[in-house]
């Protein structure tokens, strides 16, 4: 049996956490926003209280990062050294979750469609200039978008307060 959820939240951790809310049965954005971590903290308890626990996370988890291609060392160590003080945010949010016994998973950086663009970002998910978005904000809406209703179904009998990383990349159909 799956579990179907009303909202899902997508987080990019960082200094600059970008944080999305996919309302599944509006089939829209509520939010796209970039916020400091304590008031992504602050949005996600208010959606608590909203929806009572049929809330989702899908946090992008910086413990999956990997040096692209050829980079010189100085450019992976000084990325590396970024990647620490996320590395710590996505263990904060993954407490988090698991403290309030919300149904989470951390999603390979692989595995998500990230950077880009305004003009990209508005093609595939037909948002228009209603949102301000920055990189962050638009990484933390794809882990969300979902039109078709995959990403906001998980199975119960597997479901504890942690769902496991997803293996596989969704695609995420053009506009337009």
């Amino acid at each position: 049996m799956k579990k179907a959820y009303s909202v899902t939240i997508g987080i990019d951790p960082g200094t600059n956490t970008g944080i999305s809310v996919w309302s599944v049965e509006k089939q829209k954005f509520e939010i796209i926003d970039t916020v400091l971590i304590h008031q992504a903290l602050e949005e996600v308890l208010y959606w608590m209280g909203e929806h009572a626990n049929d809330i989702f996370l899908r946090i992008e988890n910086a413990k999956t990062w990997r040096p692209y291609g050829k980079e010189s060392r100085e450019v992976t160590n000084s990325r590396l050294k970024g990647a620490g003080s996320i590395t710590r945010d996505c263990s904060i949010w993954e407490h988090f979750c698991k403290d309030k016994k919300l149904d989470f998973e951390m999603v390979s950086l692989q595995s998500a469609i990230k950077k880009l663009n305004k003009m990209e970002f508005q093609r595939y998910t037909g948002v228009g200039t209603s949102f301000v978005t920055s990189e962050h904000a638009r990484d933390a809406a794809m882990l969300v978008y979902d039109p078709k209703g995959i990403k906001n179904q998980r199975n119960e009998s597997s479901l504890q307060y942690y769902s496991p990383t997803r293996s596989k990349t969704i695609s995420v159909p053009r506009k337009g």
